[in-house]
């Protein structure tokens, strides 16, 4: 939590999962703005990654996801 009523959460999971290495973060944002009419921006970000060991002869498999989206809350 800062100026402007700015705050910031970040969270990171890496469980385990036998075979598989997942891991996932994500981030919460939000902030007033310096302006004199509040903006009420707030701000989500997700990264996920699975990856799959398949032993010395089956190789590795990962798949990968993000996602992104931003608001500007209405002031009236």
């Amino acid at each position: 939590y800062g100026s402007f009523e700015t705050w910031r959460v970040l969270g990171i999971a890496t469980p385990t999962l036998g075979a598989t290495k997942p891991w996932f973060a994500v981030e919460l944002y939000g902030t007033e703005g310096w302006f004199n009419s509040p903006e009420k921006l707030e701000r989500f970000n997700f990264f996920g990654k699975n990856t799959w060991d398949f032993g010395k002869s089956g190789g590795e498999v990962s798949l990968l996801a993000t996602a992104y989206a931003s608001s500007i809350a209405p002031t009236w």
